[in-house]
């Protein structure tokens, strides 16, 4: 979308955590990164509508909570 951009995947919490055992629940955070506010919005739009058309076509419910939202700071490139 824009090559400024970042989305780190942090902390996973996948219920049962066993390696031959398809996960029931698994808690995610993502944080997302750019110094333009419109760019960092239209990516969440596009991202979480790609989470919940995924979830829905698996039969899964998916709920997404925001515990942070910084406005963005100015970025002064060379």
């Amino acid at each position: 979308m824009d090559p400024g951009l970042v989305a780190t995947l942090g902390r996973m919490d996948v219920k049962p955590n066993v390696s031959n055992v398809i996960a029931g629940e698994v808690e995610f955070s993502l944080e997302i990164r750019h110094h333009e506010e419109e760019v960092l919005e239209r990516f969440c739009q596009e991202i979480f509508s790609s989470f919940d058309a995924l979830a829905k076509e698996g039969g899964m419910k998916l709920e997404v909570s925001q515990w942070m939202d910084v406005k963005p700071v100015g970025w002064i490139g060379k």
